[in-house]
């Protein structure tokens, strides 16, 4: 997980954190291709198609089931 400070209005954030007196927000997660694939299926949806560079940055195209 990547988080991101807020400086204000840190009370509409409901997934906020605080470390060492400063809030963060999460920004970004980085995950393997499978966990994601995993997460979407959990989450209701219909993987189409899936494909992964030599970088490891992967693209899903799913759809709600």
């Amino acid at each position: 997980m990547v988080y991101r400070p807020i400086d204000d209005d840190f009370a509409r954030f409901a997934d906020r954190l605080q470390i060492e007196g400063r809030w963060y927000v999460p920004y970004r997660r980085h995950l393997t291709a499978p966990a994601l694939r995993a997460e979407l299926k959990q989450s209701g949806f219909s993987i189409q198609r899936s494909e992964s560079d030599k970088y490891g940055a992967i693209k899903i195209i799913a759809v709600s089931t």
